[in-house]
């Protein structure tokens, strides 16, 4: 009985301390064009991803602070190769080698207006960005990859950052007033992202046959023909210092303004 009067307390406040803590924050979701500058800028691809944030407002203050996500894939190839597993067996395999480069953030937004319709506003940020290459051998007949039937790290590093930025909102209720007011927004930033030496990789189909290079990363495939195993290629290691620009746009959604 005991047990089931602390329960039904619990159930009773989650909903009040919920609603206290989404009072006057901002969650939102973003797609993230990312573009490497000065040494990593020659080494890698531009990327592509998804950044998440969740921010509160300040109580008395034009300053949010919170957290924010952001996965990027910089490169991927896709090969198919006869592969050698640990038991010996033989058979051809897709072979998929991924780069992602994620950032875990501490960030803070300032604006400058307040309640305009387009609100411009500045950021600046603080975490960690950690860069990894994965490879992936699926199954050809498992044409939606759900699983694959090996995968590997085959590097992976990271490094503090740190990013200054600007953007803006614009009021998606002074579109559709069915929306509301300062509630549902249009959002875009562009961020320009420095941190710390990390090590990476850039992105090279795993098919190339390059070999005794210092900087090169390996995998063993076998030649079908003379059924001779080789080391390929499958990617250059590179280290500089973290150096990018980010755009983002997506949407933002207010709760309890």
């Amino acid at each position: 009985m005991k047990i089931l009067v602390v329960v039904s307390a619990i159930a009773f406040c989650i909903p009040g301390i919920a609603q206290r803590f989404l009072e006057h924050t901002e969650s939102s979701i973003q797609y993230s064009f990312m573009a490497p500058q000065g040494g990593m800028g020659r080494n890698i691809e531009m990327g592509h991803g998804v950044v998440a944030s969740l921010l509160k407002k300040i109580p008395q203050t034009s300053v949010f602070l919170g957290i924010e996500i952001n996965s990027s894939q910089y490169g991927e190839s896709r090969t198919r190769q006869t592969y050698t597993f640990e038991n010996g067996t033989l058979a051809d395999m897709d072979i998929i080698v991924r780069n992602l480069a994620t950032n875990m953030m501490i960030s803070t937004r300032y604006y400058p207006l307040s309640m305009a319709t387009v609100q411009p506003y500045f950021t600046a940020k603080g975490g960690y960005s950690f860069y990894n290459t994965t490879l992936a051998i699926y199954d050809p007949n498992d044409q939606d990859h759900c699983a694959p039937i090996e995968d590997e790290i085959l590097q992976k590093d990271g490094a503090l950052v740190g990013s200054l930025g600007a953007g803006f909102q614009t009021d998606m209720g002074s579109i559709f007033n069915s929306l509301g007011t300062n509630r549902f927004l249009f959002d875009m930033t562009v961020n320009y992202t420095a941190g710390g030496r990390v090590s990476y990789m850039n992105t090279h189909k795993p098919n190339r046959h390059q070999h005794g290079m210092p900087n090169d990363v390996t995998a063993d495939f076998i030649d079908t023909g003379t059924q001779i195993v080789h080391t390929h290629h499958v990617g250059y290691l590179f280290s500089s210092r973290i150096e990018l620009v980010e755009i983002r746009a997506g949407f933002s959604y207010r709760f309890g303004f």
